[in-house]
C-alpha cells in the first residue's frame, strides 16, 4: 500500500479506487430496481447489485462483495 501513492502507480491507483464505482448517476430507488443486473463500473468491470441480510450489496465479477452504506450521495 506504501507504494500506491507515488506517481509512477497513480494508474493502478486509479484503477483500485474506481473499480467498485458504478458508472452513471444511480439513485438508491433506481439500484434496488437494478437487482440481479450486471451494472458497468468505471474502471470497466462489472458488478451485481443484490439485497442479502437486508442490505443492498454490489458484488464484483471478481466475486468481491460490499454492502452500500450510504446511497444517493452526489458532487
Amino acid at each position: 500500500m506504501d507504494t500506491l501513492p507515488k506517481p509512477e502507480n497513480k494508474a493502478t491507483l486509479a484503477k483500485v479506487l474506481t473499480y467498485p464505482v458504478v458508472a452513471g448517476k444511480m439513485s438508491a430507488a433506481d439500484l434496488t430496481k437494478a437487482i440481479k443486473t450486471m451494472l458497468k463500473t468505471v474502471a470497466g468491470g462489472t458488478s451485481a447489485a443484490t439485497i442479502k441480510g437486508g442490505k443492498l450489496m454490489l458484488t464484483g465479477d471478481a466475486g468481491g462483495r460490499d454492502a452500500i452504506e450510504r446511497g444517493d450521495l452526489c458532487d
